[in-house]
Order: C-alpha cells, then structure tokens, then sequence
C-alpha cells in the first residue's frame, strides 16, 4: 500500500491515480500530506473528473495527466513540466509564490488590474522571468480544470522581454479558444461575459441586460460571476474602470475629471471615491506619486 511504501522509503514526489483501488487517489493524499507535508503530488485522472482534479490542486499537486491523452503526450515535454514544477514548488521565493497564486487564478483572464499587477512582478526581477513558462505551465492545468476547457497551450516564450507579450498572448489564445467551443460550459460563459464588460466599460451598463443577452439569468449570471471571477460583475466594471484611469493618468494629460467622463463615471465625486476604495489613495494622490518617479 502507498502509504506503507512511504514509511519505509524516502520520496520527493507521488504520481497518484485518483482511481486508485482500496484508498482513492484524493484520500490517499489527505493521508500522506498529514505525515509527509513536504511531498510533492502528480495525479493521474479522465478529464471529465473536473471535481475530482479542482479537489486535488486545492490539495497542492503540482501537475495532472489525462489518462485520455496519454497517447497524444510527447513524454519528454511531460516529464521536464513535472520536474520544473517540481523544481519551482521546492523553491518558492515571496514573489513567486505570489505570481504562482495569481496567475492560477481566472480573473487575470479578463481583469485588467490583476494582469497589471503580475506584470508588475514578472517585470521587476529576472529570476521570477525566468520561471515564468513553467509557472504559466502549471497555471494551464489550474485554468482547465477550473474553467472545464481543454486544450490551451503555451506560446512561444524566446526572451525575457517578450515575458509581459508572453501573458496577454495566453490570455487572448484562452479567450479565442472560448469563444471557438459551440457548447461552452458555465464558467466559458462567464469569461466571455466579463470581456464583454470590459468591451463596454465606457457606457451605461445594465448588467442584467447584458447577462440576458449572453443567454444567462440575472440572477445565476451574478452568482457564478463571483463563483468563477471572486468578485461582482459591477465591481469588475469599477476595477476596469479604474485601471483605464491609471492608464491616462500615465500616458496624457487630461484632467482628472475629463478621465472620469472618459472611463464611464458622471462626476469625479464618484470617481474619486471609487478609485480611492480599490486603489486606497486618491486620483490626486496617485497621479501625484506617478509624476514624481
């Protein structure tokens, strides 16, 4: 049994069907993460186990293959993901421990402000660069199974200045993918909807309107948009909204509340307390801090 094997044996990593016989593959690492905390965890499984595969990267493994595309996989690229990954869990600095969480996250997908902040990270430190592809490639296993799609790849990755092109071209590629699928799953129909928000940011949005004409109620449109994204459909629209504003606050120089008629707001009263509540200091304060670097 596993975890007989453990105790007589010292082991880096466990490659775990989730279909194990006797103790299931999700049990067993439970079990074994109790007694062996710094183990690292590989599972084996059908793609169609969403639940099953959401459960064990809640768990911490750092990689799942498909049972159905063993045939289709070049072992050679498996295994170097698995042994980066590896590498990478073993030795998390703040930062990439950080970026790792971030980017295992959907809401970078579509949510301007959160990829502002990863390339933020990936920019400021060429250690954290270079680990960028095998982070990204472990993030695809995590976007899968949250998102229930298959078959996003990794672009190129040929230098350390093509890092911040690297992540908006994956997620351009997810959302072509998306919206490719005739039969898109709920979480597919809440990626298209959020860069539906983002298309419209400037305008008068009714969100109820909009999730109707994407097919969903009112109502389950706004409960999966926080079951899938962490946050409300208007405060993704604030967040938008917000990060437009720094954009011009950086790149002219149009009064702040010209920027507030620009992004959607009718005063800069109302811009001004939103930006401050996402941003924790005012447009004035910020622009003043931007200028001044």
């Amino acid at each position: 049994m596993g975890l007989e094997f453990l105790k007589r044996n010292s082991v880096d990593l466990a490659i775990v069907d989730i279909s194990m016989p006797v103790m299931d593959g999700i049990t067993f690492i439970k079990k074994s993460k109790e007694l062996y905390p710094e183990l690292n965890y590989v599972v084996m499984t059908f793609h169609e186990d969403f639940h099953l595969i959401q459960e064990a990267l809640r768990l911490g493994v750092i990689d799942y293959i498909s049972k159905l595309k063993l045939d289709e996989e070049n072992y050679e690229e498996l295994f170097s993901r698995i042994r980066n990954a590896f590498h990478t869990s073993a030795s998390k600095p703040a930062d990439i421990h950080e970026l790792s969480e971030l980017l295992n996250h959907p809401a970078w997908l579509c949510d301007d402000l959160t990829l502002w902040k990863i390339e933020e990270i990936v920019t400021k430190d060429k250690t954290v660069v270079k680990e960028l592809p095998t982070l990204l490639q472990i993030a695809i296993v995590h976007l899968e199974s949250k998102l229930k799609i298959t078959g996003i790849t990794l672009p190129a990755f040929d230098s350390e200045e093509d890092a911040a092109i690297l992540l908006y071209q994956l997620r351009e590629n997810v959302t072509t993918l998306v919206q490719c699928h005739d039969n898109k799953t709920a979480q597919e129909q809440i990626l298209l909807l959020a860069n539906q928000i983002r298309d419209h940011y400037q305008e008068q949005i009714q969100m109820g309107d909009l999730s109707v004409a994407n097919g969903l109620s009112r109502s389950y449109a706004s409960t999966m948009f926080n079951k899938v994204l962490g946050i409300t459909m208007n405060e993704f629209l604030r967040r938008k909204r917000i990060y437009e504003s720094i954009c011009r606050m950086k790149e002219t120089s149009l009064s702040l509340t010209q920027i507030a008629e620009e992004i959607g707001y009718d005063s800069y009263h109302t811009f001004k307390k939103a930006f401050t509540e996402v941003m924790h200091l005012s447009p004035y304060e910020y622009r003043n801090q931007v200028s001044g670097q």
